[in-house]
């Protein structure tokens, strides 16, 4: 038989020069002189154009014994003819050691040069090798069956266990963990993570961890683990807390049992020095940081002639009070800035840590230094000295915004935008009205209404829009049920025809969908949130959508995993201590950490393998691995210290004459963080993270935390002075504060801690959670130079100073762009309408660039309570040049804003 692949080149050859096959010609097939009448001829390949001979051999590898695995054969008909193949014409037969079932037939009918498949799944039963005959009937006259052996070797699944600290960092079995230099006689907590990297469900002994030879020491296990069946790929934690008890080196032995064939007694040696009861001084920059005495921090390339601040914290790990001189801290031997402390740090107990500011204006170009000493009672760092050190330079890149084009709703609001540039499509969530809302915008100065995407028929009962995002040419939209505790869909639609493609389910109120930077995946945050009373509250989660290989339209629920929290139900405890806020409840069971985090918004890390979540109400970030769906950590942003020069506030909406009615005061108050929007960027090489620190509550029914702070009693203890007056309402008595978690740690009636809603600014994090740089107090200042009549307003009215007892401006959305070699950060308001718009391309000393406002104080028009906005580069951009568009969600419009780019 001649070559299969020749005959297909022959027949192009024939096709092209012209000569006509008429029926009943062909070739001579059998060599007898007579052409042949016209027949397929079928081959079978695995993979796509890997062809398997007829009689030939296919091996499958080693697959799980008890597994079902599929595999897939194309049928591809290489012949002059059609092929016709019965309706069962795939069986299998002879099978060793082996099940092999056809799950997908291929088609009756394949005509020449097409294409068709046949599956199988196939479950070796026993380990070691298998094999089966794979016939397929046909009517190819000299391959009929065409057969093949299929072979293979079975193996049992198993568990295979590692432990590691911190997560993902592998501490070898039978190996050793150096703890360094801990003080003796205080408790210290070591938290530990078991992974399974098997497939089989590895299952712990029955003391699933030990501690044992304890050598100037006492090592107990203080948090059990979380569960003592881990399955493939999951994770659990257990906490070791270790109390040195002797100056010079420690050890124990710390053991893991499990049912791992090679490592079920997984053991290693954890060792340290302790160190004798003193102050021990550190100093820290960012917060969790340290910089050792005598060390150095590189600031990179920072503007000159603008203020900075450095906020630096000073712990006390040592078991006595750390004391300071008459000068604390201080600053010296300048070169090319101006540097001054701006203000001190007190006694520091055991343990405990307090701050200082370092105030730095660099004076030209080129290098600077300047020396910061901390005096302390510490007995071998004193003085702690650093070294701050960077570049300065001109901001070679500024921008402006302008607005250029205002879009009204016909009906509705505006929440979420999103564009297309294949299309020049603006589509723009209308949640009010069950609909996306479309407009041709290839003609900035005149955009074009195009017909809604209706969403009413996506999501049981719901059909309401939350989110909407796109790549290449393709939208997704995040559409929530009623009630919002079942579970929604995201709906995918072609940008430039409307046209539906697929829809799939996720979880319970998808509020914030994405795709990946790489348009491999979408993820879509799943709240989660509770029904009144927490009659019903399902588990927050993430929905990870992967795009198979027939693209979007291919899409089925089969193609949607989910990541929740369940692997961190047992440790809420843990988590609480740490910071994470989980308090719900039905008034009799307390919700777990899996129903109380409430995933809200997200950003990726570069490559599309990570992705951080802003879990609002928890005031926490999670840390997601995209492709096995798992939350790796959850890390608690803490508070804002708004006693701390620099993160003044204005706490009081009825300071009326002599009082001024703009007044910034330092207070004992701490801020809740509570981000909303997420962004991330990437510059030198490291990766940081940005949030709008917008400060939602915890406000379902009787589950309300949100109360003013003169209806509550104080309890001063912890204070320095009694601050009750803090409850007129002229100073912050109408301020709305906490009454749950960090705020009442005791179970009196009375607050320990004031804490309040939001930090009134943007905040820049690593990776880890760790806080860069915080916007402080400049929202409100910068709000009372620019629109000092309307300072703090009301997204619906324009009361000056109304919101200023509650959340101040809130900052909602931010969005990053690079543009030529800078990066900038807009951060709109919800309630004073502003974006605020920073230089961020150095996260250590962010730059303010403007305060832009579109909104009609006084008329209720134009741009009130903005949103959310997204970036438009010059080369995506209709009018060639950068534009932001952001959606107004009380005014319902939305406004395209054209940036002007600077260089100097």
């Amino acid at each position: 038989m001649k070559d299969r692949w020749t005959r297909v080149l022959l027949v192009a050859v024939i096709a092209f020069v012209g000569i006509a096959a008429c029926a009943g010609s062909g070739d001579d097939e059998d060599g007898d002189g007579t052409p042949d009448i016209l027949q397929g001829d079928l081959n079978v390949e695995r993979p796509a154009l890997t062809s398997i001979a007829d009689d030939g051999v296919d091996n499958l590898g080693t697959l799980d014994t008890g597994v079902a695995t599929s595999f897939t054969w194309t049928l591809r008909n290489v012949g002059l003819a059609s092929l016709t193949l019965p309706a069962t014409s795939a069986t299998t037969s002879a099978t060793t050691n082996c099940a092999a079932t056809v799950t997908t037939q291929p088609a009756t009918t394949l005509a020449t040069a097409a294409t068709t498949t046949v599956v199988i799944d196939v479950t070796p039963t026993a380990d070691g090798a298998f094999d089966f005959t794979l016939s397929i009937e046909s009517n190819d006259p000299d391959e009929d069956p065409y057969t093949i052996e299929v072979s293979g070797a079975g193996a049992t699944p198993a568990p295979e266990i590692n432990v590691e600290r911190p997560a993902n960092i592998t501490i070898a079995d039978g190996g050793t963990e150096a703890l360094g230099t801990v003080l003796i006689g205080m408790n210290n907590d070591y938290t530990y993570t078991i992974r399974n990297e098997g497939d089989a469900t590895l299952t712990l002994g029955g003391a699933p961890v030990a501690t044992s030879a304890q050598v100037n020491c006492t090592a107990v296990v203080q948090t059990a683990v979380g569960s003592t069946t881990i399955n493939g790929g999951a994770t659990t934690s257990f906490v070791i807390r270790v109390n040195v008890t002797a100056v010079g080196a420690f050890s124990f032995t710390l053991t893991v049992n499990s049912d791992d064939a090679d490592e079920a007694t997984y053991d290693f040696v954890v060792s340290g020095t302790g160190t004798q009861n003193a102050p021990e001084i550190e100093v820290q920059f960012p917060a969790g940081v340290a910089i050792g005495d005598g060390g150095s921090l590189g600031l990179g390339t920072v503007t000159y002639q603008v203020n900075q601040n450095l906020i630096f914290t000073v712990r006390n790990f040592g078991t006595t009070d750390l004391t300071f001189g008459a000068t604390p801290a201080a600053t010296s031997a300048p070169t090319n800035v101006t540097a001054s402390i701006t203000d001190q740090p007190a006694t520091i107990t055991a343990g405990g840590t307090d701050t200082f500011t370092a105030q730095y204006n660099v004076t030209g170009s080129g290098y600077f230094e300047f020396t910061v000493t901390v005096d302390s009672n510490d007995g071998d760092e004193d003085p702690y000295t650093l070294t701050v050190s960077g570049l300065g330079q001109s901001q070679t890149q500024t921008i402006s915004i302008a607005p250029t084009t205002t879009i009204t709703a016909a009906a509705g609001i505006h929440e979420i935008p999103a564009f297309d540039p294949l299309s020049d499509r603006l589509f723009v969530a209308n949640g009010t009205s069950l609909r996306v809302d479309v407009y041709d915008i290839s003609n900035v100065a005149v955009p074009v209404t195009l017909a809604p995407i209706d969403c009413s028929p996506y999501a049981t009962g719901g059909g309401s829009p939350n989110s909407v995002a796109i790549f290449n040419g393709i939208l997704a939209i995040a559409i929530q049920s009623n009630p919002t505790q079942t579970i929604g869909q995201v709906a995918f639609f072609n940008c430039a025809t409307l046209a539906f493609v697929a829809a799939v389910d996720v979880g319970a109120l998808p509020d914030m969908v994405a795709w990946t930077p790489n348009g491999a995946r979408v993820l879509v945050c799943n709240e989660g949130e509770p029904a009144l009373n927490y009659t019903s509250d399902p588990n927050g989660s993430i929905s990870i959508i992967t795009i198979p290989g027939g693209g979007v339209a291919a899409l089925t629920n089969g193609d949607v995993t989910t990541a929740d929290f369940t692997s961190f139900v047992g440790t809420e405890a843990a988590l609480r201590a740490s910071g994470v806020r989980i308090f719900g409840t039905d008034g009799v069971t307390p919700s777990t950490v899996a129903q109380d985090m409430e995933p809200e918004y997200l950003t990726f890390s570069p490559d599309s393998a990570t992705a951080w979540v802003t879990c609002q109400e928890n005031n926490a970030i999670a840390q997601l691995t995209i492709a096995t769906a798992t939350i790796t950590n959850i890390y608690p942003l803490g508070v804002k210290n708004h006693a701390a020069p620099g993160n003044e506030m204005d706490s009081a909406d009825q300071n009326n004459p002599p009082l001024p009615r703009i007044q910034f005061c330092n207070w004992p108050i701490q801020g809740l963080y509570l981000p909303d929007a997420i962004k991330s960027y990437t510059v030198g090489g490291t990766t940081y993270l940005v949030t709008a620190n917008e400060g939602d509550q915890r406000e379902w029914g009787t589950v309300n935390e949100d109360t003013a702070l003169n209806a509550v009693t104080l309890d001063t203890t912890g204070y320095d002075a009694d601050v009750t007056f803090l409850q007129n309402n002229a100073i912050a008595g109408r301020l709305r504060v906490s009454t749950y978690a960090g705020a009442q740690t005791d179970g009196d009636a009375a607050i320990e801690v004031i804490q309040s809603f939001g930090a009134r600014s943007f905040s820049i994090w690593t990776t880890g959670g760790v806080l860069v740089w915080d916007s402080g107090d400049q929202f409100e200042r910068r709000n009372a130079q620019n629109f000092p009549a309307n300072f703090n307003c009301d997204h619906g009215g324009t009361t000056i100073d109304n919101r200023s007892d509650n959340k101040g401006p809130e900052p909602e959305g931010v969005e990053i762009a690079q543009i030529g070699d800078r990066f900038f950060a807009f951060i709109v308001c919800e309630r004073t309408s502003s974006i605020m718009v920073y230089d961020i391309t150095n996260p250590l000393a962010p730059v303010y660039v403007q305060e832009a406002n579109n909104r009609t104080f006084g008329s209720g028009g134009n741009d009130a309570g903005p949103e959310a906005s997204v970036y438009v580069s010059a080369a995506n951009s209709p009018t060639g040049l950068p534009l932001l568009i952001v959606s107004n969600e009380v005014s319902g419009t939305t406004t395209i804003w054209t940036i002007t780019v600077t260089n100097n």
